[in-house]
Parts: C-alpha cells; sequence; structure tokens
C-alpha cells in the first residue's frame, strides 16, 4: 500500500518551498537531502544495478526531515515576530536581544532545544542584504559571506558603527 510520503514529486515540494520564501540555500540544502538517495538492489545475494529515486520523502532517513521541521518552526519565528508564539517565545528566552542572537537560555523545553536546533540550520544558509547598509552594525551583523560578525577587527570604543559609513555615495565600498 503506497503512501502519500513516497508519492511527493520533489520538483513540488521545491515549489511550495519557493512560494514561502524560503531562502534559495535552505531550499538548495532540503532538496539535497531529499535527492542525494540510492538504492542497489541485492538479488540472490548478489548486488546488482541501483535505482536513483524522483520523488517521495526518504522515510529512511527521518533525521533529515526532523530537521527541515525544526527549520521550518525556526523560519515562522523569524518572518513572524509579532506572532503570539514568537512574543511569548521572546519573553521568555530572548526578552533582550534578537532572535538570530539568542543562546539556549537555562533549562530549555524540548521545544525550544528543537527550534534553537532550527535556528543553527537556517543560519548556516540566511544571507543578509547590505542595501544601504544603514541597518546593519559592522562589529555587531554577519554580512560578508563566509566571515560571520568581524569581532576580531579592532573597535572603536561604539559599537554602533553601520557598513552604511564605508560605502561612498556612487555605491562602492570606501574603507
Amino acid at each position: 500500500m503506497a503512501e502519500a510520503f513516497d508519492r511527493v514529486e520533489w520538483s513540488f515540494l521545491k515549489r511550495v518551498m519557493e512560494k514561502f520564501l524560503f531562502p534559495p540555500n535552505f531550499i538548495n540544502l532540503i532538496m539535497s537531502c531529499l535527492s542525494t538517495a540510492s538504492f542497489t538492489l541485492s538479488i540472490n545475494q548478489q548486488l546488482t544495478g541501483s535505482v536513483t529515486p524522483t520523488r517521495g520523502i526518504r522515510q529512511g532517513d527521518p533525521l533529515s526531515l526532523t530537521f527541515s521541521c525544526y527549520a521550518r518552526r525556526a523560519w515562522r519565528i523569524l518572518q513572524a515576530p509579532s506572532s503570539l508564539v514568537a512574543q511569548l517565545l521572546k519573553a521568555r528566552y530572548y526578552p533582550h536581544s534578537s532572535f538570530l542572537d539568542f543562546g539556549k537560555g537555562h533549562h530549555p523545553s524540548l521545544v525550544w532545544n528543537s527550534i534553537s536546533w532550527g535556528k543553527t540550520l537556517l543560519q548556516s544558509v540566511l544571507r543578509s542584504s547590505v542595501g544601504n547598509g544603514t541597518s546593519i552594525s559592522i562589529y555587531k551583523d554577519a554580512w560578508i559571506p563566509g566571515y560571520g560578525k568581524i569581532l576580531y577587527l579592532q573597535k572603536p570604543a561604539t559599537l554602533d558603527h553601520k557598513v552604511s559609513s564605508l560605502i561612498s555615495p556612487n555605491g562602492d565600498l570606501d574603507f
């Protein structure tokens, strides 16, 4: 008896994630988890041939499916910070920081642990758009791909310098 999970077309799943505006890197990560499966056939104790599926969610790999659920929860909090759940979690776990900057805190609940794992997965694929740089801190935000936060640079007394101070009027970086 076939189950619904066995009939999910990967292209459909990708289009759904795109429709919900998931970041492209995250979509690629999930699609990579799904599409890297292959099976080898054993006939009369001899391994013969292989099959590479094009649909179905890999139920034999529940870890990747679980992590995608955690990342989806974290994405919802990130995208809807004014929702009741996001506000409750903020009040309990990160009242003085942003969702992406929080730690686990003391005695986190199982739900909060799972959201923390999802946040970590999201952070591995999220990128900021610098734009005009007025809302991005040079020292506090990870605005250079591949470098994370640049806390190792010598900092002025205040850490409130924005990336916009490094952009010339013609749009070039002006160090």
